[in-house]
């Protein structure tokens, strides 16, 4: 499915909400990646429903940091999880993006390559969410330089620097210039 079929059907994903754990995981995904940011919650509204909770909230915070459109008991549920979460690597992740961990607690683990990808492309978010364009740009060439072609972080912080390349601006310059859009007036 693509372009408008695509936008036709994605009004009917949470009406067909499964009981299967695998099927609403890959509707949080479906959702996360295609950037339906206004019906993450939608999609997934329990994440114990999901193959895996903690990934379901590690994006609820991804897509918090890329576009806040929660509605205010989502915002208070989200922040709720992570200043009470565990000490998994995806509740790390979150914790992270919704400033309730340092950088440095996850730094300081050993990190294999592909937690190194994950971690990267997460650091890059909350590094754009504060305008920090440059350090961005930094965590997304770490990400890059991973090559785990086999991680949806690394697929996505690609997809943002392709993004970044096409609009010819270099994250430096906007971080000089402290916004992604140039004012015309």
């Amino acid at each position: 499915m693509f372009g408008n079929d695509l936008l036709q059907a994605l009004p009917l994903l949470p009406r067909i909400h499964s009981t299967d754990p695998r099927a609403n995981s890959a509707g949080a995904l479906t959702a996360y990646q295609s950037g339906v940011y206004d019906l993450f919650w939608d999609v997934t509204p329990d994440p114990d429903a999901t193959s895996d909770p903690s990934m379901v909230w590690l994006w609820r915070a991804a897509v918090h940091v890329q576009q806040p459109s929660e509605s205010p008991q989502q915002l208070t549920s989200l922040k709720q999880h992570f200043a009470k979460a565990g000490d998994g690597w995806y509740a790390l992740l979150g914790r992270y993006l919704m400033g309730y961990a340092k950088a440095d607690e996850i730094l300081d683990k050993p990190l294999d390559p592909h937690a190194l990808s994950e971690a990267s492309y997460y650091f890059a978010l909350r590094a754009l969410s504060e305008r920090r364009y440059a350090d961005a740009e930094t965590w997304l060439e770490v990400d890059s330089r991973t090559q785990q072609s086999d991680n949806g972080e690394y697929w996505w912080g690609e997809g943002l620097r392709n993004h970044w390349n096409l609009a010819y601006e270099a994250l430096p310059v906007l971080d000089r210039h402290g916004t992604l859009y140039e004012d015309k007036h």
